[in-house]
């Protein structure tokens, strides 16, 4: 499938100017095609990349140098032919009921692809046939072919073509009409003196005009007009435009008629809530106008798919005077029954619950966790309570003051999400500051969670400068290093230590300096001192310390040297990082290599050190040899 998509990627300029790969793939597709499902679903795909005017091909110019080719097919007579001939086929095809939705999927992606299609000249040839076909076989009362009608004439209009305004007019039904209204966005307007408040309240009072006159009826015909649209969109741009039109709909019946709202909310949630609105404003005016038990009778009286995000929107909206002891055992019923994808992720709206139970937070969290255990999506609810800007993170340890332990397995659990809220650490000290032995908690489970059975450096993104800002850090530190050394002592290789981000931050550009660097390496030296006779706990240490840029690095191969002597142990040190990278030639990163084995060569002038100094020696011909080879492959080459 991809050598078929890829025929005009790679081809000689003589072979490309009569196509003749491109006319033997869309004949034998389409002679296999007749009859055969899976073959014209092929021809789909094929006629989907073939169509497109502009193409890039990506391989290797040289030993080391990767060559990007970008290229438009010019407006020829033999592209003419090729071009007719695969849009017939797709004619053909559309004859068939089970495949005109894919057929208009393919002249869809053509209108709407600009970076594909980029030939004016082309797109004007290819409307001899195009048009024709769509003036033919599109129907005007249904809303997509409006919408591939209404993309194809605007690429027409694009590319300088010949667009028959009167085919605009007729491809233009209600549904469409609607859907020009829901999909107004500030984003397309274009008077740059408009603000976004200006342009919603315009969005507002058109939609509130447009439905002025609605009855239940009308509303009922809208909500089907809006799901065609919806199932248009397809989980494109556009969606939230959409869906916040709607609730601009509903928010003006309401103004205008409180009753018909109740009754059209209700027969929108009889029937699937199907096109998946967010419903605070539709909830929070729902409990203005029937009040708490009103508004909760119509959300808990029916089924729908969403009806569990409905009625804990209920309770995020709900004003705080209505928080009673019956609201609150409705809620905790709510997540005893609920899946976490239904739940939200904040959990603010709780505090409004604490003067009914103090304890609210806490046992909430502790379904919740419970519930994580065998349901992923409740991993999204413990992240955000860690988010630093939430209502309830400056009263973490008063709303867990009893419950330490469950705030702890808290965190550790939320760490199995994809990304954790407490990027600066913040919580995680506190945690420190309540009990000094989680951080070595927090190690052993790091390991115990690792899904390959071990971590590195790459698993770890948080940054921990709070560390080493702190007055017991050394004894932190101490604990860090034992537990990770506990899991790691019977590696024989280091690649990207896991020790390593507890001294240089992957992801966020974070370099030790001043106060942190200065107590990190006051802090190595002693731990050098301590266990220099440990060579293997040393070696581990230097897997680490080999990452530190080369001025860094010296201080600590000092300071061994000068503890431990013995050859054999220096041998096992890894003094540059395990890997490095480069542009273009290698030859400057050699060389800066050699200046960093050159300086240490003072370090070894005494007898004891001597077999140390000749290795080092022997070290920098292997890298000056090493150039010389580069430079030949360089000339080659180049």
């Amino acid at each position: 499938m991809e050598l078929m998509r890829r025929s005009f990627e790679g081809q000689s300029d003589r072979l490309l100017g009569k196509f003749a790969i491109q006319h033997a793939v869309v004949d034998e597709l389409g002679k296999r095609g007749d009859g055969h499902y899976l073959f014209s679903r092929l021809f789909l795909a094929v006629a989907d990349a073939y169509l497109d005017t502009r193409f890039e091909n990506i391989g290797m110019k040289k030993t080391r140098m990767l060559e990007i080719r970008q290229f438009q097919l010019p407006a020829t007579a033999e592209l003419a032919v090729l071009r007719e001939k695969i849009w017939q086929r797709l004619f053909t095809l559309y004859e068939r009921h089970n495949l005109r939705d894919e057929v208009l999927g393919v002249i869809r992606h053509y209108c709407t692809n600009p970076l594909g299609v980029t030939n004016s000249e082309v797109v004007r040839d290819d409307s001899k046939c195009v048009l024709p076909f769509l003036e033919y076989a599109l129907d005007q009362n249904s809303y997509l072919h409006c919408n591939v009608m209404h993309d194809y004439l605007n690429l027409l209009e694009k590319h300088d073509g010949v667009v028959p305004e009167e085919l605009r007019v007729h491809f233009c039904n209600d549904t469409f009409k609607l859907a020009k209204l829901l999909h107004m966005s500030w984003c397309d307007h274009r008077e740059p003196e408009v603000t976004y408040e200006e342009f919603e309240q315009y969005k507002r009072e058109r939609l509130e005009e447009h439905t002025k006159s609605y009855t239940l009826n009308d509303y009922t015909v809208f909500f089907e007009r809006c799901i065609d649209i919806w199932k248009s969109l397809d989980g494109k741009m556009g969606d939230d435009e959409f869906k916040q039109g709607v609730i601009y709909v509903l928010l003006a019946l309401a103004e205008r008629d409180s009753e018909l709202y109740t009754l059209t909310l209700e027969l929108y949630l009889e029937h699937g809530e199907l096109l998946q609105l967010p419903p605070h404003l539709l909830i929070r005016k729902l409990i203005e106008q029937q009040g708490r038990c009103g508004a909760l009778k119509l959300l808990d009286g029916r089924d729908y798919p969403t009806k569990m995000r409905w009625l804990f929107t209920f309770h995020e909206a709900l004003p705080a005077e209505d928080a009673d002891e019956e609201m609150l055992a409705h809620l905790y019923g709510l997540y005893e029954a609920a899946e976490g994808k239904d739940m939200p992720s904040k959990l603010d709206y709780l505090l409004k619950y604490l003067s009914l139970d103090e304890r609210v937070v806490a046992k909430v969290v502790a379904i919740v966790l419970n519930k994580s255990k065998s349901d992923s999506s409740c991993l999204h609810i413990l992240t955000m309570l860690f988010n630093p800007h939430v209502e309830i993170a400056p009263l973490f340890f008063e709303l867990f003051i009893e419950n330490l332990e469950l705030l702890k397995e808290t965190y550790l659990t939320a760490g199995n999400a994809r990304s954790h809220n407490d990027y600066n650490g913040r919580v995680f000290e506190l945690l420190i500051e309540n009990d000094p032995d989680f951080i070595a908690e927090y190690v052993d489970w790091k390991y115990k969670t690792a899904a390959q059975g071990w971590i590195n450096s790459y698993d770890d993104q948080r940054n921990y400068s709070f560390i080493w800002l702190r007055a017991d850090h050394q004894e932190i530190m101490d604990k860090v290093i034992e537990s990770v050394y506990r899991h790691e002592r019977d590696h024989s290789a280091y690649i990207e230590p896991y020790l390593k981000c507890f001294f240089l931050t992957r992801g966020i550009d974070h370099v030790p300096e001043g106060e942190e660097r200065e107590r990190q390496d006051i802090f190595l030296l002693r731990i050098i001192d301590e266990r220099s006779q440990d060579t293997d706990f040393i070696k581990y240490l230097f897997s680490v310390i080999a990452h530190f840029q080369p001025e860094r690095r010296y201080q600590f191969i000092q300071r061994f040297v000068h503890r431990n002597k013995r050859f054999e142990a220096f041998m096992r040190l890894s003094l540059e990082p395990s890997l490095c990278s480069w542009e273009g030639s290698m030859v400057p990163t050699l060389e800066k290599r050699i200046d960093f084995w050159k300086a240490l060569l003072p370090l070894m002038n005494t007898v004891a050190l001597l077999q140390h100094k000749q290795h080092i020696e022997r070290r920098v011909q292997d890298l000056r040899a090493q150039i010389e080879q580069e430079k030949k492959n360089d000339f080659i080459g180049d």
